[in-house]
């Protein structure tokens, strides 16, 4: 199976969430299934001159909606491999995804100095999506003081 990686960010976080990168299933065209199986989080501007903490999940999502994002090429990470179909997206300007209720498979809470690598200790933690045509994970973040950028990438294997 192809493994794949997705750069996401979020320029300025608020205290409700704000999407860093989505992969979800494509609307058209074959859909295969998402496996997450790797994420890396952390504070990506100065820190702030006290300690702030924020928080990070990772959630399924039903559809990506008409919010305004970037289209990301995944990228592959065998050069022999094709392709994604998974679709991506990063740099949101406005939050387009529903967020299925109860379906944060991954939460975290972290210091601004911090950088946290989560990584299945086998295929069975990978975190698997369905390929019902635009469902999918959305990796964001919040803070309640910590108002600059985080970064993150989301790794899968399709």
């Amino acid at each position: 199976m192809p493994y794949y990686s997705v750069p996401g960010y979020v320029n300025t976080m608020t205290t409700t969430y704000r999407s860093a990168a989505t992969v979800t299933a494509p609307v058209t065209g074959p859909n295969k299934r998402c496996k997450v199986f790797e994420m890396i989080i952390g504070g990506t501007a100065s820190p702030n001159s006290t300690d702030c903490a924020f928080e990070v999940d990772l959630s399924r999502v039903t559809a990506t909606g008409t919010g305004a994002a970037t289209l990301w090429t995944s990228t592959v990470m065998d050069p022999a491999d094709s392709a994604a179909t998974t679709v991506a997206n990063i740099a949101f300007t406005t939050e387009p995804q529903t967020v299925v209720a109860n379906s944060t498979l991954y939460k975290i809470g972290m210091n601004q100095r911090a950088t946290v690598r989560w990584i299945a200790a086998q295929e069975s933690q990978y975190l698997v999506n369905t390929s019902s045509s635009g469902s999918g994970f959305v990796l964001r973040a919040l803070s309640a003081a910590f108002a600059t950028s985080m970064g993150g990438q989301i790794s899968f294997m399709e």
